[in-house]
């Protein structure tokens, strides 16, 4: 039961982390756009940035629906790539996000969260 409680909390951890790289990609948006009709070059310079939110909130979504339903193999590797993306992150200052990611690859990399994933068939 205990891992079961630890395959929560990331579970928990990806859906926040996916609504704060949400609110980022938006925030990141506008900013650019911004800074295209302040200064012609800065919006291209910083126009990726929302690009990094936006595939770091899908990943987190697409792992937090896979730790949700519990039904899906390969979930072992979409967690680490998701939170290695968060890591990632941290060029848009999303400093939760990296927090976040640790976490997961922390957590992940114990034997017995390894053993409860092969236990349910998500490995």
């Amino acid at each position: 039961m205990q891992y079961n409680n630890q395959l929560n909390v990331l579970k928990t951890l990806f859906l926040i982390s996916a609504i704060l790289n949400l609110i980022c990609t938006i925030v990141w948006f506008f900013n650019a756009i911004i800074g295209t009709f302040a200064f012609c070059g800065l919006g291209c310079v910083i126009g990726i940035l929302p690009v990094v939110n936006g595939i770091a909130c899908f990943l987190d979504f697409n792992v937090y629906n896979r730790l949700k339903d519990m039904n899906k193999s390969g979930t072992y590797s979409a967690i680490k790539f998701a939170a290695i993306f968060d890591i990632i992150t941290i060029i848009t200052f999303n400093i939760t996000s990296l927090i976040f990611g640790i976490i997961a690859l922390v957590q992940i990399n114990t034997e017995e969260v390894k053993q409860e994933m092969i236990n349910k068939g998500i490995y």
